[in-house]
């Protein structure tokens, strides 16, 4: 028997899309621009276009068996590979990666699709009866965020890449021990202070800790071993951090992670994007300038500022009051999204929701952290705000999904 579609998360979604409809419009207005929001030659009319086929894709949902999404989940997985490897030979490169496939009438990225179907492939194999946490399941369910990542990394977007690892969380929520979980929290730490402090520091500090804890556990050949083991593997992901920005990363990317921690060695270059998305944010105040009266974001001194810096035009022309309203908003259709997925009576709608949860979670983040200096600014969108018809289908098609599913719980049995 079929539920009611949930109507609070369904109008959140709707009115986070609308804001950011109207965000794109006033990131490109103009005293001189003599056309309205929904002209097609602007980013805001192509915008409503793809507003349109979410709308669409919103009736199909309704009509589709609530089923679909798990028998075709590998199905779906391969086809966004092929995607992926298809990019990588007749891609089209926009920004300095090679993410996009002309369609003809319209560009894709085809990376944004692979998100949506990694969430579906993991919770496909959790959700499996004969499946238990153990040496070969983590080869397997690492290779199936790998693949994908991988393919990204050689298209050069590196923004869209780091969302994939977010699927820890979900691993997690599928009875992952937390141990795992705390060791790559542990590796993410280690990253980020070798992009600090120079990497023998780090193992001599890693080496006297080892050293400690040798001396306590003495007794325990189990622990001391555990420890060393530990220590190898933590001194050899610090050392490979310069290999990674030497001879993975482009020029362009080590020049911007530099840039996040002194943005103010090269003002006019890597560092000007987060020097000028601060000013706008800034200069909003308390309650912002005014819709359409924004300056430093829709004059070019902030660039991308439709797309990635999509933030900055909100708090220059609303403010203070204007970005807290949309934190809260935000956070609350995350809430909604977690409680929907708790109430599923089926372990893979359950995954599938932790793991639509963990994709806005890592956009959101990264691309806040990234929009206020916090984070290397390496190309990510804030989910319906950002300008983008691949990313607002995928993201829509991630919700919809996940609300046909949970109209349906009481029609699945739970298997955890």
């Amino acid at each position: 028997m079929s539920q009611k579609i949930d109507p609070w998360t369904l109008g959140i979604y709707f009115l986070l899309v609308l804001v950011g409809w109207a965000l794109i419009y006033a990131s490109e207005y103009t005293e001189e621009l003599n056309k309205a929001i929904y002209d097609p030659s602007l980013k805001s009319g192509k915008q409503m276009l793809w507003i349109g086929l979410c709308l669409v894709l919103l009736l199909l949902s309704i009509f589709v068996h609530h089923r679909v999404y798990d028998y075709f989940a590998y199905l779906l997985y391969l086809f966004s590979i092929i995607g992926l490897i298809s990019v990588l030979f007749w891609g089209v490169e926009v920004s300095g990666s090679r993410s996009w496939i002309n369609l003809g009438v319209a560009y894709f990225q085809p990376s944004e699709l692979a998100k949506y179907a990694t969430c579906l492939a993991l919770a496909k194999v959790i959700s499996m009866p004969s499946f238990r946490f153990k040496m070969s399941s983590y080869l397997g369910l690492f290779l199936l965020m790998a693949l994908p990542t991988v393919l990204i990394i050689a298209q050069g977007d590196v923004g869209t890449a780091l969302v994939f690892p977010a699927f820890a969380l979900m691993l997690y929520r599928g009875g992952m021990p937390s141990f795992i979980l705390f060791l790559g929290i542990v590796f993410v730490v280690l990253f980020v202070l070798a992009l600090w402090f120079s990497p023998l520091i780090i193992v001599t500090v890693i080496g006297s800790i080892s050293l400690f804890l040798s001396v306590i556990w003495a007794k325990n050949k189990y622990r001391i071993f555990f420890v060393l083991i530990c220590a190898l593997a933590s001194a050899g992901f610090v050392w490979s951090t310069d290999y990674v920005m030497t001879q993975i990363l482009k020029p362009y990317q080590t020049q911007r992670i530099q840039s996040l921690f002194n943005p103010s060695a090269d003002p006019l270059g890597m560092g000007w994007n987060v020097t000028q998305s601060k000013i706008a944010i800034g200069s909003g105040g308390l309650v912002g300038k005014g819709y359409l009266q924004g300056t430093q974001s829709r004059h070019d001194f902030v660039p991308e500022e439709s797309t990635d810096f999509i933030f900055c035009t909100l708090g220059e022309e609303f403010g203070w009051v204007g970005t807290t309203c949309f934190l809260l908003l935000f956070s609350s259709f995350l809430l909604r999204l977690i409680y929907i997925a708790e109430r599923q009576r089926n372990i893979f709608s359950l995954l599938y929701g932790y793991g639509v949860v963990c994709i806005f979670l890592a956009h959101y983040l990264i691309n806040l952290s990234m929009t206020l200096g916090f984070f290397p600014v390496i190309g990510i969108p804030l989910p319906f705000l950002s300008y983008g018809g691949s990313s607002l289908v995928v993201f829509s098609l991630m919700v919809l999904s996940l609300l046909k599913m949970d109209m349906h719980r009481t029609d699945m049995v739970l298997r955890i």
